[in-house]
């Protein structure tokens, strides 16, 4: 068997994307879950930086839809808080390398804006709340909301 690699990233992706447009939410997930789990497994291997927190991004803004799209709100609610939560500490951590805090900056306004649609779409979530919180950023940057980060 082939180590994954990106190309298997975008295969699963576009895969997932497939069978969301067919309505197949529930296979979409199982695609997209897959996704994710290989571009957080290969983070450290992606050409550079942008692309490995694009790629986990993705996956999860993905996840996330397709996960709302067959009725589980919650779990789509806490996957995009998580996602964002582990930006906003990237963003921070100064013991990374500047361009991938460079690159979980950029990120950010991806997923607050996918927070807001969420919220628009579905009503408000407590853990949604939380990361819209401007006073919040601070809880969000030392708590271990979720264990998995992006690096």
């Amino acid at each position: 068997m082939n180590p994954p690699t990106p190309n298997t990233w975008t295969q699963l992706t576009l895969q997932g994307n497939e069978l969301f447009e067919r309505g197949e939410h529930l296979r979409a997930i199982l695609a997209y879950e897959q996704a994710r789990s290989l571009a957080l497994a290969c983070f450290n291997d992606w050409p550079d930086g942008e692309d490995a927190v694009a790629a986990v991004v993705v996956s999860t803004l993905n996840l996330a839809e397709a996960q709302a799209r067959a009725g589980a709100l919650d779990e789509a609610a806490e996957l995009l808080a998580s996602v964002h939560a582990s930006l906003l500490r990237a963003s921070r951590n100064s013991g990374l390398h500047v361009s991938l805090r460079d690159a979980a900056t950029r990120h950010l306004r991806e997923t607050q804006a996918a927070l807001l649609r969420f919220e628009a779409q579905h009503g408000a979530h407590a853990e949604l709340r939380r990361c819209l919180c401007p006073d919040c950023y601070a809880e969000l940057h030392v708590s271990p909301y979720n264990a998995r980060t992006l690096h």
